[in-house]
């Protein structure tokens, strides 16, 4: 037990777990022995009666000026100012100080001080604190640094710091003139054995020199005020300079030094020895008065270390370990089984403690029953939960409470299970139950742990109606939507799904706010769900978007009848207050519908889209096959849409189209076609319209304007439009040996009017160009329509890259003048719907010649598109118009057909 107590006292000593208690130990010790010194240290106290005085802080540094000067008429031996001049002042203060710090420091050593400090609240970066410049040339440079012991007291002095590549000594360093060396601080050094003076008192000449005269000076605050007091054994707190002069004085008296971490390790193992040794001969008795002797002795031997060699020795550990080995080895002389016993009452008595709390603690309801299904034991949480007192609980069956446990209950399982409670009010209470066995010594006892489940069963149902509603609303949500209609399917021949989305909904959230666009909704989804029969399910497919369920309704025998309807429970306008007005919204609705008739599933779905009707998700697919007679019924403005077999085949057409683009592009086999153009004035042709076609395409009966927007769409229009320019600019120097006329016109789409990186490539194809051919891109007006200064401004981008702009289809979509204006268009293009057989319809000539004027006007040449006759020339030649193309001069044609078309047009120009 000796070796024990020994081993325990050594790690409370290595953990530096006793550290706190060592140091009031020796607080005490040292607060007995505190007496004045010898000292020749002044503290000029920048006091509250200073502060008061001046009336301001920061001071001028004109007095620190004056107490310079004082000091140095004095005579002093030295000078420490504990005072932060790393900040300017003004001139006139930083300089009067500077001359004042000159003057001194040719008398006498000045010390200032620097120190390092957090560089915010939070304290995550250190930053180092110095004199200005033009006072650290005068003086030295001393750290002020104290940090605290682990019980946040100074206790503890570093000779020095370092910062960067600098060291700076410790301001008690340099002034007691031993350098290097660490100190603890010597509190029984009596702080009054410093003289105190008063700095106003100074600095207005009440003090008389020779106090003075060959003493070291500490100048720092004093005052409470000005926060500069640190937490200190003994004294509680003193101001930092005091602290200084502390540490001054104790170095100047040779240094306080603490025994070293091996001493006291040796130390230690002596006195461990000392005791086993001792009171294995000793009778309990003796070594409690031989320890008596040892806790009076060895406070006194460290005292007089203390005062007569400076040296700091362990109190508390060296007793500790001698009182736990006494304790140790009286233990292990104590009797083995009596000494057993009572442990094992004490264990016996915590552990039946620390179990009654458990129990009387648990939020579960505990119940202990005996081998007759009596309740013989209960906790508190069992009153909770079933509402019936002790009393009323206590010998009754607890089948009574859970009915389910109506026979043995060594036949029930003891995996937990869910049951029901009945409680007082005769309600039924979801609960868990684990039932367990306890073998007593002549009896048996079953432990019932009864948990509530009422709160996870209510979480469970708000779950499930989060998971299959829609919370605005009330509706089942597309998922609860799907699978109930999945469900449904295979017991209707007929079914038929409606897609509703409300028109303008957006206009609603923009002009009132989400609020009430949130009640709009709400009141949708209310009429519709009362306009429907029995069976028939309304939900809520997303933001302004409903289905409806029409299981064993056919379109023709219901489904646009109920559409009807639909429509109809809409037509009332929904009023709202709002802000404290009354607001009248009048909703319009498109609905889209697809029926799925079981009966004939192959002749109405073709190939490809029975595989999104049909199939593991085929309410999803129905779904989107509604969703799309919506769209279109909106594209078309009507009210009802009808997913015929003729949608069907052009949908599996267009998802064909895709992969096929794509594999187009990268198997080159598309075409380029080329459509004269000519000046209308005389003949002469002046380049071409490139257009592109799709050979492969072309035979399946797909027209060329639907593969262009299936690309599109598919966002394949960028890679088909700089496949067009890669094969032009292939064939540029084929051009210009052939001399052909040099002009060429690409059509560029709307969508890449608004994409910054395909004008950037696009510009970069430009700049590769030999320069022989004059490239033009024809615009429709409606790329400028969705954002039109992003639009001007790449489409300046090309123009700037020197290709020529031209704006296609003029008339035909918005027409804004101010693109007219704004645009770099040099050209104008007017659509072939107002050119073709322009002599038959008087007002599209009064259109076409007003665009010609304004042209002009503009300083833009005319193109006229889709001239088929010569009636039509002849009457833009007489208004005017630059140019023209159309089947009058030539189809669409391959590059050597367009070669021999141009030569045999030169010859034939003459000739007319």
């Amino acid at each position: 037990m000796g070796v024990v107590a020994g081993v325990l006292v050594t790690l409370l000593w290595l953990s530096e777990a006793l550290e706190r208690s060592e140091y009031m130990a020796r607080d005490g010790l040292v607060a007995l022995m505190i007496q004045p010194a010898d000292s020749i240290l002044v503290i000029v106290e920048i006091d509250s009666a200073s502060v008061d005085a001046v009336g301001q802080w920061p001071w001028p540094r004109e007095l620190y000026a004056q107490a310079l000067s004082r000091l140095q008429q004095a005579d002093v031996a030295s000078l420490m100012i504990d005072i932060d001049l790393s900040a300017q002042s003004t001139e006139q203060q930083d300089q009067l100080l500077a001359e004042a710090m000159q003057n001194f420091s040719a008398t006498a050593p000045l010390h200032l001080p620097a120190f390092v400090q957090p560089d915010s609240h939070q304290g995550l970066e250190l930053m180092f604190q110095q004199p200005l410049e033009r006072f650290r040339q005068f003086s030295d440079l001393v750290a002020v640094n104290m940090q605290p012991t682990d019980d946040g007291l100074i206790r503890f002095l570093d000779a020095q710091i370092r910062w960067g590549e600098q060291t700076y000594p410790a301001a008690w360093n340099a002034m007691a003139g031993v350098y290097g060396r660490s100190t603890w601080v010597d509190y029984s050094i009596d702080p009054r054995s410093f003289e105190y003076v008063s700095f106003i008192d100074l600095i207005n000449g009440g003090i008389d020199p020779a106090r003075l005269r060959g003493q070291d000076i500490l100048i720092g605050a004093t005052a409470i005020e000005l926060g500069d007091i640190l937490a200190t054994p003994i004294h509680r707190a003193l101001p930092g300079v005091v602290i200084q002069a502390l540490g001054i004085q104790t170095l100047k008296q040779g240094g306080l030094a603490r025994l070293s971490q091996a001493g006291e390790a040796v130390l230690l193992l002596v006195f461990g020895f000392a005791a086993v040794k001792l009171f294995l001969r000793l009778p309990w008795r003796q070594g409690i008065l031989s320890g008596i002797v040892i806790s009076v002795a060895w406070p006194m031997l460290v005292g007089l270390a203390y005062y007569q060699v400076g040296l700091m020795m362990f109190l508390v550990a060296p007793l500790l370990l001698w009182w736990l080995v006494f304790l140790g080895m009286s233990i292990a002389r104590l009797d083995v089984e009596i000494f057993e016993r009572l442990l094992a009452q004490v264990r016996l008595r915590d552990e039946q403690a620390l179990l009654d709390r458990i129990v009387s603690t648990a939020n579960d309801c505990i119940l202990c029953i005996d081998d007759d299904g009596q309740i013989v034991r209960l906790n508190p949480a069992a009153h909770k939960l079933t509402g019936f007192s002790e009393a009323d609980l206590m010998g009754k069956p607890i089948a009574e409470r859970l009915p389910e446990l109506n026979q043995k209950l060594d036949e029930v399982s003891r995996a937990p299970f869910d049951t029901v409670l009945k409680d007082a009010a005769g309600q039924a209470i979801p609960v868990e139950v684990t039932i367990s066995e306890v073998v007593m010594s002549d009896y048996h006892l079953y432990t019932i742990v009864v948990r509530d489940l009422s709160e996870r069963v209510q979480r469970e149902r708000e779950l499930r109606y989060l998971a299959t509603h829609d919370t605005l609303t009330g509706l089942i949500n597309r998922n609860e939507f799907f699978r109930r209609v999945n469900r449904e399917i295979p017991e209707h021949v007929c079914v038929s799904l409606l897609v509703l989305n409300l028109d303008y909904f957006k206009e609603v959230n923009d002009t009132y706010g989400h609020a009430v666009g949130d009640r709009v909704l709400r009141e949708v989804g209310a009429r519709l769900r009362s306009t429907l029969a029995n069976g028939q399910i309304v939900a809520r497919a997303g933001g302004d978007t409903f289905a409806v369920w029409l299981p064993g309704v056919a379109f023709e025998q219901g489904g646009r009848a109920c559409g009807v309807r639909l429509l109809a429970a809409l037509k009332a306008p929904v009023v709202i207050t709002h802000d404290d007005d009354t607001v009248s919204i009048q909703i319009s609705a498109t609905v889209g519908i697809c029926e799925l008739d079981q009966s004939r599933v192959k002749p109405h779905f073709q190939t490809g889209v029975e595989s999104t009707l049909v199939g593991l998700n085929e309410a999803e697919g129905l779904l989107r096959t509604a969703t799309n007679a919506m769209m279109a019924a909106k594209k078309a403005e009507e009210a009802i849409g009808y997913f015929t077999e003729e949608d069907s085949r052009e949908a599996v057409r267009r998802l064909e189209l895709v992969p096929a683009i794509r594999t187009g592009i990268r198997r080159n086999e598309f075409r380029l076609a080329y459509q004269p153009k000519l000046a209308l004035s005389d003949g002469t042709v002046i380049g071409a319209e490139v257009l592109l076609r799709w050979p492969q395409a072309q035979r399946s009966g797909v027209p060329v304007g639907t593969f262009i927007e299936v690309a599109e769409n598919s966002r394949q229009i960028a890679p088909l439009t700089i496949w067009v320019m890669e094969k032009i600019l292939e064939r540029e120097d084929y051009w210009a040996s052939c001399g052909l006329p040099p002009h060429l016109a690409v059509n560029l789409s709307a969508r890449l009017v608004q994409d910054a990186g395909f004008i950037q490539r696009l510009c970069a194809l430009l700049r590769s160009s030999s320069g022989y051919c004059q490239f033009e891109f024809e615009v429709t007006e409606t790329a400028f329509m969705s954002n039109p200064q992003r639009a001007l401004e790449l489409v300046d981008q090309l123009a700037d890259a020197g290709a020529g702009i031209s704006i296609d289809d003029y008339g035909t979509g918005y027409s804004s003048l101010a693109y007219l204006r704004d645009l770099k268009a040099g050209v104008l293009k007017i659509d072939q719907s107002f050119v073709t057989n322009i002599s038959q319809f008087p007002e599209n000539q009064v259109i076409v010649k007003s665009t010609i004027r304004m042209a002009h006007d503009l300083g833009m040449k005319v193109v006229a598109e889709g001239i088929e006759t010569e009636a039509d020339q002849r009457f833009l030649c007489q208004v005017h118009c630059d140019f023209g193309q159309g089947y009058y001069f030539a189809r669409p044609m391959p590059a050597e057909a367009f070669h021999e078309w141009v030569r045999d047009h030169q010859l034939w120009i003459p000739n007319r």
